[in-house]
């Protein structure tokens, strides 16, 4: 499935193409195409839509603050939100880190130059579209291993290939039907689409706890 035949079918659950093999119009279509990554956004945002958690590894070299997200020291897709992290030695050995926040970062008394060779602590502030990340102490060497949510792919053309997990296709054509009426005067709603809506949101919302087991608490998504 491509992007336009998400947005064909949220589209005719509305009643603005009716039958199939009608299409919309181009800037209609780019209209659609911004509301559907708008959405995907909101979801994002909400965490407990994201389904899956990211591992990967970074060079350390002492520095107390790394940046983390595309093009920066830490090269990678901007996190939505770390949830575990560790330090590898360069002998191999490993030792977990404590992700606090900002706020007890600052509170805790420590002597900032410190450098040894895991850290103890680690902060975040998920900057945009840059994050920084705060070790303590420093690690002069190693490596750090690093676990978090990373926001839903934005979709970039009307080709694009719908690659999500499975359920999210429905979701997304329900709850997209909903975030395009508004920009569709001569478009209705029919009830079913908005129970179908609030439906899909909540099955992946409590399969993905079930499966992660660590998503962020609740936040309503408002598709409309």
């Amino acid at each position: 499935m491509t992007a336009q035949n998400l947005i064909d079918q949220g589209l005719r659950l509305i009643g603005v193409l009716g039958a199939i093999g009608r299409t919309a119009s181009t800037e209609e279509y780019a209209n659609c195409l911004v509301v559907l990554n708008q959405l995907l956004a909101s979801l994002s945002a909400a965490q407990q839509f994201l389904y899956q958690i990211t591992d990967e590894s970074f060079a350390l070299s002492g520095a107390a603050t790394y940046t983390f997200g595309t093009g920066a020291t830490w090269n990678g897709v901007r996190p939505q939100r770390i949830t575990a992290a560790s330090v590898v030695s360069s002998n191999g050995a490993s030792s977990g880190v404590d992700i606090v926040t900002a706020a007890e970062f600052a509170k805790l008394a420590y002597d900032r130059s410190l450098v040894g060779n895991f850290a103890k602590i680690l902060t975040c502030d998920y900057g945009f579209p840059i994050a920084n990340v705060q070790l303590w102490p420093k690690p002069s060497a190693g490596t750090i291993e690093l676990w978090s949510y990373k926001p839903l792919t934005q979709i970039a053309t009307l080709a694009t290939a719908i690659a999500f997990a499975p359920g999210y296709e429905e979701l997304l054509k329900y709850n997209f039907a909903l975030a395009i009426l508004p920009e569709f005067p001569r478009g209705h709603l029919d009830p079913t689409v908005t129970k179908r809506a609030a439906e899909t949101l909540a099955s992946l919302a409590a399969l993905n706890d079930t499966t992660l087991g660590d998503t962020a608490p609740p936040v309503a998504v408002k598709a409309s």
